[in-house]
């Protein structure tokens, strides 16, 4: 199937992904609540059980070694983040492993993960793990003895989605029966590829093409994950300072369709240079390109127009978008 038409699945229907790619690390031990308290930037004593959140883990000069949610399962623990961050932040979460009770234990190859993600994902869910799921509340998840699985409520793409963490011996028996259940209702098995596109028309960051080494958290506009009533957190004085210093943003830019644009773009006003492009994508709803870009604090503005470079030496012109830049059907539902 083609982008277009799992970008249409989703938007419109319930798509099924496997993402059993993901890192999953299980942080255990008397001291592991302190512990995370001291490396993440979100409040861990808030996480009751069977509730999460999204944090950061940031470099001590504010810089982000992975973007995670992370659960509070009785008396552990979970977190997970993109598996092309997983060796990394295992190093890191263990190199700030010195003192305590605190075990660190990397799960990503014992346990799949599978998304139920669209505008009909909870009647699809609901009819392969029963109503209790209903009272799944955002960032919570809860046992499911139906499908012998975890089920987490998350959401980066404007759409309902229910992940399904289970045994990797269970996967393929799991996603066949998704599939079997969700044909009435259209499903298909999408690829990973489409998620990127859905990410950004609702601004939500990909940390491995919005994030370069040097991004702090507050360029990314990912101070909303960050605690600073937090008295004490790796990288907080950083953040602190780069927050009251901000020297870019990032911001979503729209524009007509026209000549391709290429990978870090100039972005510029009046033949000025003010910033680039790190990822950009076709909107099928909104029949435009959309450019995630980085752009100096004194432009980042909804509104303004930006001159972008194209791969023969033209000029497109684009504009900040507030994000969403469109409200999905399944906030449409939801909020009837």
């Amino acid at each position: 199937m083609d982008i277009t038409k799992e970008y249409s699945v989703v938007r419109d229907g319930v798509g099924m992904f496997d993402l059993s790619g993901t890192a999953k690390f299980f942080v255990t031990g008397d001291d592991a609540e302190a512990f995370l308290e001291e490396t993440a930037t979100c409040s861990i004593e808030m996480i009751e059980d069977g509730m999460g959140a999204n944090t950061l883990f940031l470099r001590e000069d504010g810089t982000i070694v992975a973007m995670c949610s992370i659960f509070r399962d009785e008396d552990r623990f979970i977190i997970f983040t993109v598996d092309e961050k997983r060796n990394e932040l295992g190093q890191w979460l263990n190199s700030h492993n010195n003192d305590g009770d605190v075990l660190i234990q990397d799960k990503s190859d014992e346990l799949g993960l599978l998304s139920i993600l669209g505008y009909k994902a909870q009647p699809l869910t609901i009819e392969i793990a029963g109503d209790d799921i209903i009272a799944i509340p955002y960032m919570g998840f809860d046992e499911n003895p139906e499908t012998r699985s975890k089920i987490f409520r998350v959401g980066g793409t404007g759409e309902i989605e229910y992940r399904f963490l289970v045994d990797k011996s269970q996967v393929d028996a799991l996603g066949s029966e998704i599939l079997e259940k969700g044909a009435p209702l259209g499903i298909s098995l999408c690829s990973n590829q489409i998620l990127d596109s859905l990410m950004v028309e609702m601004k939500s960051v990909n940390q491995l093409k919005d994030i370069e080494r040097d991004t702090n958290a507050v360029q990314a506009g990912l101070v909303w994950m960050i605690d600073f009533g937090k008295s004490s957190f790796i990288g907080r004085d950083a953040v602190v300072e780069q927050k009251e210093n901000l020297d870019k943003r990032l911001l979503v830019l729209a524009c007509e369709q026209g000549d391709k644009v290429p990978e870090n773009a100039r972005v510029s006003i009046q033949d000025s240079p003010v910033g680039y492009v790190v990822n950009q994508c076709f909107s099928k709803r909104l029949n435009q390109d959309l450019l995630m870009a980085y752009v100096d604090e004194t432009f980042g503005w909804v509104g303004v127009e930006f001159d972008i470079e194209t791969e023969n030496n033209g000029i497109r012109t684009a504009t900040a978008v507030s994000s969403p830049t469109f409200v999905t059907r399944s906030v449409e539902g939801e909020a009837s």
